[in-house]
């Protein structure tokens, strides 16, 4: 009994401030927009493929690929939505999206990450800013899009401390398997796993490597076999318009946020290719410099958010006739979910730059991360 009790009293507060970072998460991701559990509807896809082919198809629709590969995160909720009334289905896709979204703050402030990012403040600060993110309306609790932030558990399971019982084991199975049946991620997801094997070949490793594997293989067909349907658009690649994408959608609406960004994106000043190049000369200098002094997760981190934005610049659907460069270069907001994970790393390279020993580094660092205030002010409720 006595060691019981002392065992408890060093697990205590860790569960405590566990539960209670995880509360403050929860408010955080309900208060931009109460509205999206009370008086949830079905968005986009939610309403005319997820709900109306599991109710057509029932099982099989599953195994039914939509722009080139399986969701099956979306198509398993609505199976699971039929037994209820139709009215209840928006609201069990929302909750499902709400709880998929806020999964990967909880996790990220857990045990699980404390070898990773030894930090519990920069952890938590991190959490709040991925929480409180401007520019990410389109992604932002509805199911059609939770399978981004299941990439994200994903890639913080692989990335974190291998579970000790056999609910962590379940768990990351469970993880890594629904995501990479749910979205093209686990074919990003791939090369850290490997890198990880690199790294020390554990049992835990090889197993979470086959995890990643097994539904790469998969999605990888899908898409294989897809290529060329996803969008009737030209792409209309050009290095100035990737400059644009950069420096608007990233580094533009991911600080001061994209209702500030849409405004000054009109200006002259703008227009001109000049101060867009710059921008993103900037942001890859210090993205650089971040990267030679960050920890090796930050390192991960740019990887698979980078190969996936690659992809997405590759394939992108904005707009089915139109050419997608061009309208991500100007439309603020346009193939929004695309940047979310670049935006991230952003955010992660600056709180990196913000604890360097440099005090230059801190300045620069901190200044940026204040000037996010405005894009999270700006964009609170705009999702």
């Amino acid at each position: 009994m006595v060691a019981e009790t002392a065992a408890l009293s060093v697990l205590g507060p860790r569960a405590q401030h566990l539960a209670l970072l995880s509360v403050l998460f929860a408010a955080v991701l309900w208060l931009r927009n109460p509205s999206i559990l009370l008086d949830a509807q079905f968005w986009a896809e939610d309403g005319w493929i997820w709900y109306p082919d599991a109710y057509s198809a029932g099982l099989a629709s599953l195994f039914s690929p939509v722009t080139g590969y399986l969701q099956t995160l979306s198509r398993l909720v609505a199976l699971l939505s039929q037994p209820f009334p139709l009215s209840w289905a928006p609201t069990l896709f929302a909750a499902t999206a709400f709880a998929v979204q806020l999964a990967p703050a909880i996790f990220l402030v857990s045990d699980r990450m404390e070898a990773a990012w030894p930090s519990l403040r920069g952890r938590a600060l991190f959490a709040l800013l991925y929480l409180a993110l401007p520019n990410s309306y389109e992604t932002f609790v509805n199911l059609t899009n939770a399978q981004w932030y299941l990439a994200i558990l994903a890639f913080l399971v692989v990335t974190g401390k291998s579970p000790t019982g056999w609910v962590g084991t379940v768990f990351d199975a469970g993880v890594l398997l629904l995501s990479g049946f749910s979205g093209p991620f686990c074919l990003a997801l791939l090369p850290i796993v490997l890198l990880r094997l690199r790294e020390g070949s554990s049992q835990a490793a090889r197993w979470r490597a086959g995890l990643v594997l097994i539904p790469a293989l998969v999605q990888g067909g899908f898409l294989l076999t897809s290529i060329g349907s996803r969008s009737l658009g030209p792409l209309g690649a050009d290095p100035i318009l990737l400059a644009r994408i950069i420096a608007t959608q990233i580094v533009g609406a991911g600080l001061i946020g994209s209702n500030a960004m849409a405004y000054l994106s009109t200006e002259p000043f703008w227009e001109s290719a000049a101060l867009p190049v710059a921008v993103t000369l900037l942001a890859a200098g210090a993205a650089a410099v971040a990267l030679l002094r960050g920890p090796r997760l930050l390192k991960y981190a740019f990887l698979f958010a980078w190969l996936i934005f690659g992809a997405a610049l590759l394939s992108p659907i904005v707009d089915a006739t139109k050419p997608q460069w061009p309208l991500m270069a100007t439309a603020v907001g346009a193939g929004n979910r695309y940047y979310q994970f670049p935006m991230l790393t952003m955010v992660a390279a600056l709180l990196s730059l913000a604890a360097d020993s440099r005090l230059s580094l801190r300045i620069f660092g901190s200044a940026l991360l204040a000037l996010m205030l405005v894009g999270i002010v700006g964009d609170w409720d705009e999702v």
